[in-house]
């Protein structure tokens, strides 16, 4: 047993040995002794380092935890899905080398505060053989980590006790309460990805867009679009295509999550209409101008909801292009009543 206690040690020192210098001014043994679980089924166990505790169950001294405080990874104005990405990213190498050698290993985690993590495996130890080693993770604040790393026999028979004891070391999150210092995360980003945003901020404004279009289609009988239409149609493929380059940092690095692609598409293709209908006639000016109202109206709508790179800037470009749409058809009107009128003047000449 000497021999376990030891092999212990030396692992999970290893372990914490990474952990930052900062001081936790959290007491370790006030945190793990507010459960009663811990109270009244372990007792101390020898050696352990300075400012931990390491306690064994009383009817089996082979199933033992060691808590230590350790300094957390900084909230950094992340949100708390963000914090965890970046926590399983740092354990990813570990889980991966770990399945390669054929073991079994899990990992959970817990967003919600206080946050905490829990990574459990297959391992051979001696004096004990196979055997579940876990490590838990509790987030108590901004400068102090509950780290509780334990270990028991991988026996059917001390499955249940496995499940107890490791369920008391989860729930030190509610036990220790009073000692938790929440952390003010970041909101988190509710933009959505994948096809999911494509169908969102991309088709469905298409599809919205197209059946516009045939329910304005008498507009087509209107006249050849007139010089201030056009001039409008030029403002817009600018506007479109100068949002893009402004924003082209933020689409190309979220690109391969298909985040934000939908605004850039959106943009792209009612720019594109615009210059496209400069060179033809009524039906593609009608398309062009058509886009750009519903695009300015879905800017506008995802610029509130924060689903773009930069809500205000999409908030100004969607306004902007809305209300150009518009005097475009007015613009085009305008022109198609001014020139019926001419001929009528002339005659009065």
């Amino acid at each position: 047993m000497h021999r376990f206690l030891a092999y212990f040690f030396v692992i999970f020192a290893a372990l914490a040995a990474t952990a930052s210098a900062q001081q936790c001014m959290t007491d370790t043994r006030a945190v793990v002794l507010s459960s009663q679980y811990f109270k009244e089924q372990f007792k101390s166990a020898p050696g352990g380092t300075q400012g931990s505790l390491t306690l064994q169950l009383k009817d089996d001294p082979r199933i033992i935890v060691n808590f230590a405080m350790e300094s957390p990874l900084p909230s950094a104005k992340r949100s708390i899905s963000q914090y965890l990405n970046v926590v399983r990213s740092d354990f990813s190498s570990y889980i991966a080398a770990v399945k390669a050698e054929g073991r079994w290993i899990e990992m959970t985690t817990f967003p919600y505060e206080p946050l905490a993590w829990r990574i459990v495996e297959e391992a051979k130890l001696p004096d004990v053989g196979p055997s579940l080693v876990g490590r838990m993770y509790i987030r108590l604040s901004e400068d102090c980590l509950l780290a509780a790393n334990f270990v028991a026999p991988s026996n059917i028979n001390l499955r249940s006790r496995w499940h107890a004891f490791s369920d008391a070391i989860a729930n030190l999150r509610t036990d220790a309460g009073g000692l938790v210092t929440p952390t003010q995360w970041a909101d988190e980003d509710t933009t959505p990805t994948g096809v999911m945003a494509l169908a969102i901020g991309y088709f469905s404004p298409m599809f919205c867009a197209i059946a516009a279009f045939f329910l304005l289609g008498h507009l087509t009988r209107l006249d050849r679009p007139s010089l201030y239409t056009r001039i409008v149609l030029s403002c817009i493929g600018a506007i479109m295509f100068g949002s893009i380059a402004y924003q082209w940092n933020a689409f190309a690095e979220e690109f391969r999550h298909l985040r934000y692609t939908d605004n850039a598409l959106l943009l792209a293709t009612t720019g594109l209409l615009c210059f496209v209908a400069l060179g033809f006639n009524q039906t593609m000016t009608v398309l062009a101008l058509v886009t750009a109202c519903i695009t300015g109206l879905t800017l506008v709508s995802l610029s509130f909801f924060e689903w773009t790179p930069d809500p205000n800037i999409s908030l100004v470009v969607g306004g902007a292009i809305l209300i150009m749409g518009v005097l475009g058809f007015l613009a085009w009107s305008m022109g198609d009543v001014l020139d019926t009128r001419a001929p009528v003047q002339r005659e009065f000449d």
